[in-house]
């Protein structure tokens, strides 16, 4: 059997080789590739970097045959943003483009991936293009924090930006 496990790097796992049975009780071995590594039943993998990625078998024998599993370890990377919002200030009426660009790891599935904006940490807005929120003809109602946030079930992050509505047209109370 074939187990694929995906790991956030930095993470720990534990590889789990349960046994049913096995007279007299079989002997167990960890192999990761072909090197013999340490290891009892379950294998913990602590802090988890790239060199750890591979193919990990357990491996048990008894004087009547063998039987094993095998993990196929993937050490998955954290989202990094490569472009995020920024303080702003922007003149009334002017157009606001904030944007969210993020490196996902390739093994990440499209689907596993969430983009949203919120405003003032709160309110989720509504955005058809994830990777950049605009905002046309902005005034004092936009004035407030803009938030962007990348998830994956691998790691997730996000940023925060100010816009500043400089100016405003004189209004009178009344006439």
């Amino acid at each position: 059997a074939l187990v694929t496990r995906g790991v956030q790097e930095g993470h720990n796992t534990t590889l789990e080789c349960n046994l049913v049975g096995g007279i007299p009780k079989p002997n167990i071995q960890w192999k990761l590739g072909d090197e013999t590594i340490e290891g009892a039943a379950n294998l913990t993998i602590k802090h988890i970097n790239a060199s750890l990625e591979g193919t990990y078998t357990c491996l048990a024998v008894n004087e009547y045959g063998n039987d094993f599993i095998k993990y196929d370890l993937k050490v998955i990377q954290r989202p990094v943003l490569l472009e995020g919002p920024e303080d702003l200030e922007m003149k009334t009426f002017g157009t606001v483009r904030f944007p969210c660009t993020a490196q996902i790891d390739k093994r990440v599935l499209l689907n596993e991936t969430t983009i949203k904006w919120f405003y003032n940490i709160s309110q989720e807005l509504a955005n058809d293009e994830p990777h950049h929120l605009v905002i046309n003809e902005v005034t004092k109602a936009h004035v407030g924090s803009y938030s962007c946030i990348v998830s994956t079930p691998f790691g997730s992050l996000n940023q925060t930006a100010k816009l500043s509505v400089l100016g405003e047209p004189p209004s009178f109370i009344a006439t």
